[in-house]
């Protein structure tokens, strides 16, 4: 195999912090299973290698991360025609660590609208950030998912945002509030012409007062600025997403329902943020435990 090519490859499609870890992590591969077995390995061979890491205790970050390398290898190597399959396609593993869910930084959503009150401290952006805050609190959408929004992507016609698939996302149409419609109406037809004027033409959404396109670290920012509203606890996209998810639990919206709106992939993803019945569990356990 031609290393030198396969580190091209990765190149082209990973952050160099990722890059640098499937190149280990493919050596590793490589020098426990064999070169020369690459162009003949097969699923189970695969299932072998991490049975292997499992046996050495290797924690379950680890082993997905190995993972994750294995199907890039096996990737290039397709593409460069010395196979022409991957046999680690269709591994996912379900072990892999998550953190938990921490019911302490979780948000209602009478705190969460609370946001949208913040203070201002250009007049001039007033309805760009509210209508960025009112994505996250309404409609749980990601950082990465707010940058590449376009200015087709709000259609106000029907009161709709279409959100597109990103690596972890899948795309989605979703209703907007009728009040963020007329934060919408606002900041397109008033605030971000005149931010566009300040730099080139573009069509995404969100414009910085530079007049180029924002980035994830603006919406980090834009949060970060209301901290004082929860002095102790962690605002941030992820704790707003988390806390939208749960609450439409809490609303009795329905599994498959959640994960349509949230554009989650995978149902076992979703179920993490399903709040525990704690009032039913302690009625279970008073009925059947033996000690009440």
């Amino acid at each position: 195999m031609n290393t030198e090519q396969f580190e091209r490859y990765l190149r082209k499609r990973y952050k160099k912090e990722t890059v640098r870890t499937y190149l280990w992590a493919s050596a590793h591969f490589i020098e426990q299973t064999g070169e020369e077995n690459l162009a003949a390995m097969r699923y189970q061979d695969i299932m072998e290698y991490i049975t292997s890491l499992r046996n050495k205790e290797h924690n379950p970050n680890h082993i997905g991360t190995q993972l994750a390398a294995v199907k890039a290898l096996f990737n290039f190597l397709v593409s460069d025609g010395t196979r022409i399959d991957n046999p680690a396609r269709s591994i996912i593993l379900k072990d892999t660590y998550a953190k938990p869910l921490q019911p302490q930084n979780l948000f209602t959503p009478q705190e969460l609208k609370s946001l949208l009150y913040r203070k201002e401290r250009y007049e001039m952006l007033r309805y760009r950030n509210q209508c960025i805050i009112s994505l996250l609190i309404f409609q749980a959408l990601t950082r990465r998912e707010l940058v590449a929004l376009r200015l087709s992507d709000i259609l106000l016609d029907t009161g709709e945002i279409f959100v597109a698939a990103k690596t972890n996302t899948l795309s989605r149409v979703l209703k907007l509030e009728p009040a963020e419609l007329v934060c919408f109406r606002n900041y397109i037809e008033y605030e971000r012409p005149e931010l566009v004027k300040k730099g080139k033409q573009t069509d995404i959404l969100f414009i910085s007062m530079t007049g180029t396109p924002i980035d994830k670290d603006s919406v980090h920012y834009l949060l970060e600025s209301s901290n004082y509203l929860f002095p102790n606890r962690a605002l941030n996209c992820i704790t707003v997403r988390q806390s939208v998810i749960v609450n439409k639990f809490k609303e009795g919206w329905g599994l498959r329902e959640v994960q349509l709106f949230a554009g989650i992939k995978y149902a076992s993803t979703v179920e993490k943020y399903k709040p525990t019945d704690m009032v039913g569990l302690r009625n279970t356990l008073l009925q059947f435990h033996p000690m009440g």
